[in-house]
């Protein structure tokens, strides 16, 4: 009988020999016969037939095991560990590799199936690879990027991994993986990021024409905006982005319900002005800072530029001031009467109203104009006409003064309370009288106030005015 299942041969039975007993044909040859079946059935040492079934181990090592020579040939561990399964020797060509084959390798591309080989020449561009002449399949970065150039350098050992997803060989090694992002064109950040005491470095984008709604590029995030064309807000990129805005010279910001500027103010620009600008919305972009260039200006710190102007020859000098500020500081320059020998008035007016009402519940009280040295040139008093005497009465405002001043607002939101006026004056009439001094008023109102005008006793008036307001803590 053959073995049994633990490998033990067991004699047919009737088939020992007896002492003294004569040996039967019969059972001798019953006895060889299943031997030599259990022969045949053995594995012969020197090979030459094939197993029929598994070959359990036992928990023993195959030793002396030489390496595979071919895809169904079982490799040794030194030949796992030392790579020799997946390499391929050398890759030419730039950007078709030509891999020859190593024996391994499949009769068709599978998944998974990887391959390593020396790089001749670095690639210059998208690339493919034919191994083993199997077929020219694409070679594709991670996530599938195309090549660009520079991901396979010369002397490089490249790995390539198969991806049926793709039908394409995945470079799992890319050279500049690390110093580049041009192939991931969206990459994301898995957890915060260490800049290892580096900075993050933006970059200048191209110019941006001014438009009513000008599109803002995705190259970069420092722009210039060239143009006159006033601007009501900007083209929609992505929520929260933050952006520098330069302007090459002057147009209008409008103030509105899809840009949102400091004070609720329209701006004037003007040239080398600093806007920081962040997406709040798809349809808000919001100004968060503004810096002025205003060569030679007060410095006026903590305050938020909101306007300047030039008017010449004009009725009056009207200045807007927008809500949301504790009060307002503007400087005056160059101002001079049209007709010589003139007082400089200021008047305010009413939320509502076109000008300031005469008399009523209004006035202004004038504490007068006092000269630098202490000496008060004009009486305090009430002022039915609710406008207030900013110059002395003599020597009045003339054509060669030129007067510069910086004014402070107080309460002008405040109905309950009057509303200040406070100016330090300077200026040389044309009889060669240096004046300097300050003014003091307070203008009484039932409601808040929206607009100071400086106009002339009589006459038009020149000059110019730069606005800035306080926000509120």
């Amino acid at each position: 009988m053959p073995k049994n299942s633990s490998g033990v041969y067991s004699q047919p039975a009737g088939t020992a020999a007896v002492s003294g007993a004569t040996i039967g044909s019969s059972a001798f040859n019953t006895l060889i016969s299943d031997i030599s079946t259990v022969l045949t059935g053995d594995v012969p040492r020197a090979g030459g037939v094939p197993m029929l079934g598994d070959l359990p181990m036992g928990g023993n090592n195959i030793t002396g095991l030489d390496s595979a020579a071919a895809r169904t040939d079982a490799p040794n561990a030194g030949q796992v560990t030392d790579g020799g399964l997946d390499w391929y020797g050398d890759g030419s060509g730039t950007n078709a590799k030509v891999i020859t084959t190593n024996g391994f390798a499949p009769s068709a591309y599978v998944q998974g199936f990887r391959v390593r080989f020396r790089n001749v020449t670095a690639n210059t561009g998208a690339a493919t690879a034919n191994v083993a002449a199997i077929g020219v399949a694409d070679i594709e970065g991670p996530g599938g990027a195309a090549l660009v150039g520079g991901e396979m350098l010369a002397g490089q050992f490249v790995t390539l991994e198969y991806d049926t997803n793709f039908n394409s060989f995945i470079l799992l090694n890319p050279a500049n993986l690390f110093t580049s992002l041009l192939q991931d064109t969206s990459p994301q950040l898995g957890g915060f990021l260490d800049t290892n005491s580096f900075q993050v470095q933006g970059s200048r984008g191209t110019n941006i024409a001014s438009a009513t709604t000008p599109t803002v590029p995705t190259d970069g995030n420092h722009f210039n905006i060239t143009g006159t064309t006033t601007i009501t807000g900007f083209s929609d990129v992505k929520d929260g982005l933050v952006c520098t805005f330069r302007f090459a010279g002057s147009l209008t910001l409008t103030h509105g319900s899809t840009l949102a500027l400091p004070g609720e103010a329209d701006i004037v620009t003007a040239t080398n002005d600093i806007m920081i600008a962040v997406q709040d919305t798809s349809t808000l972009w919001r100004v968060v800072s503004y810096q002025k260039a205003l060569p030679g200006a007060f410095s006026l710190a903590g305050l938020i530029p909101i306007r300047e102007e030039t008017i010449t020859n004009q009725a009056t000098m009207d200045i807007a001031l927008p809500t949301g500020f504790d009060s307002f500081e503007i400087e005056l320059t160059g101002v001079i009467p049209i007709v010589d020998n003139r007082f400089l008035w200021a008047r305010f007016r009413r939320t509502g109203q076109g000008s300031v009402d005469s008399g009523g519940s209004d006035y202004a009280t004038i504490f007068g104009f006092i000269q630098s040295n202490g000496t008060q040139l004009n009486g305090g008093s009430n002022e039915s006409i609710a406008q207030m005497a900013l110059t002395p009465t003599s020597p009045k405002l003339d054509l060669l003064a030129d007067l510069t001043g910086l004014f402070k607002v107080f309460q002008p939101n405040n109905a309950a309370l009057e509303t200040k006026l406070h100016g330090e004056i300077i200026y040389d009439s044309n009889a060669s009288v240096y004046v300097a001094g300050s003014t003091k008023s307070i203008h009484k109102f039932d409601s808040t106030v929206d607009q100071l005008t400086f106009l002339m006793e009589t006459g038009n008036i020149t000059g110019s005015y730069r606005l800035w307001g306080r926000a509120p803590f």
